[in-house]
């Protein structure tokens, strides 16, 4: 597959994010652990369902606890994400 923003090689798996410049699936619920600001962001597409909204709220629990107590889980939609957020897209 190729990221349709960037034209980056994305391999042959779902690609639902593009590491290379960020781009996301705007009908997807995205899960990103973030280990320097101790945080699990659940990314809202625009366009997501509202039965994926509740199925990745009730699985955010059990991924942050793979990670420890410490980390808070947030909520971001799409078009207003915090900068955190943002830093952790840059960073990858």
């Amino acid at each position: 597959m190729i990221c349709e923003n960037c034209g980056a090689e994305l391999g042959d798996s779902d690609q639902s994010f593009c590491p290379n410049c960020g781009k996301m699936d705007s009908n997807k619920i995205l899960l990103f652990v973030d280990p320097k600001r101790y945080r699990i962001w659940m990314w809202h597409g625009k366009n997501a369902s509202t039965r994926s909204k509740f199925i990745a709220a009730k699985q955010a629990p059990s991924i942050r606890d793979k990670y420890g107590p410490d980390f808070k889980i947030v909520a971001v939609d799409e078009g207003n994400e915090p900068s955190g957020f943002w830093s952790l897209i840059n960073e990858n």
